[in-house]
C-alpha cells in the first residue's frame, strides 16, 4: 500500500510539474490589425512572444514572398522594391542600371543611370540603394534624387551615402517616393 501511494505521489508531483512547465509555454491566440482591418492570420503568442506566418503578414501588406531554399532564406519584397536581372533593377516607376560604387580618399561614391519606362514624365523620384555583405546582412544605404524625367528618357544620378560599404556585394534598390 505504501508503495502504491510513493507510485502515486511521484506521478502527481512529476504531472503538475509538467502541466506548470508546460503552461508557462503554453501558446495564447491573438488578433492581428492590418491598416485598421481584422485579419484572419492566426497570431500566437508565446511567452511575451508574437509569432505569425512571415507569407501571410506580407502578402497583407501587398510584399512579395521568395522562399530560397539553397539558402534556406525567406525574402520579403515590399511594395517599390526593385527587382534585379543581370545588374539591370526594375522598380515600380524607373529602372536602374550601370550602377557604379567606387571607394575614394572621402569615402564611397554610387552612381546609376535612371530611366524612365513610363508613359508620364516624373518630377522627382527618390531612390535608396541597400548594401549587403556576402552573409546577406545589411551593411550600408545610399539616396538619391532624380528630377524631370521623361518617358524613355535616362539620366545619371550621384548617391549620397555616409556608410562604410566596404565588403558589399549585392545591392538592391527601391522606390521611396515619385511624384
Amino acid at each position: 500500500m505504501k508503495m502504491r501511494v510513493t507510485v502515486a505521489g511521484i506521478g502527481l508531483f512529476l504531472g503538475a510539474t509538467l502541466t506548470g512547465a508546460l503552461g508557462a509555454h503554453a501558446s495564447e491566440l491573438v488578433r492581428l490589425m492590418v491598416n485598421g482591418k481584422p485579419s484572419p492570420v492566426e497570431i500566437r503568442l508565446i511567452d511575451d512572444v508574437s509569432y505569425a506566418p512571415v507569407r501571410a503578414v506580407a502578402e497583407m501588406l501587398q510584399a512579395e514572398v521568395q522562399w530560397d531554399g539553397d539558402t534556406q532564406t525567406v525574402h520579403v519584397l515590399t511594395p517599390g522594391y526593385g527587382k534585379e536581372t543581370d545588374g539591370v533593377y526594375t522598380l515600380d516607376s524607373v529602372v536602374v542600371s550601370g550602377v557604379q560604387a567606387v571607394k575614394d580618399d572621402y569615402g564611397w561614391n554610387l552612381t546609376a543611370d535612371v530611366r524612365n519606362p513610363g508613359k508620364e514624365a516624373l518630377r522627382t523620384a527618390g531612390l535608396t540603394a541597400v548594401f549587403y555583405n556576402k552573409s546577406g546582412e545589411r551593411i550600408g544605404t545610399a539616396t538619391g534624387t532624380v528630377y524631370s524625367l521623361n518617358p524613355g528618357q535616362t539620366k545619371t544620378v550621384i548617391f549620397a551615402t555616409t556608410s562604410d560599404l566596404a565588403g558589399y556585394d549585392r545591392i538592391r534598390f527601391q522606390t521611396d517616393f515619385t511624384s
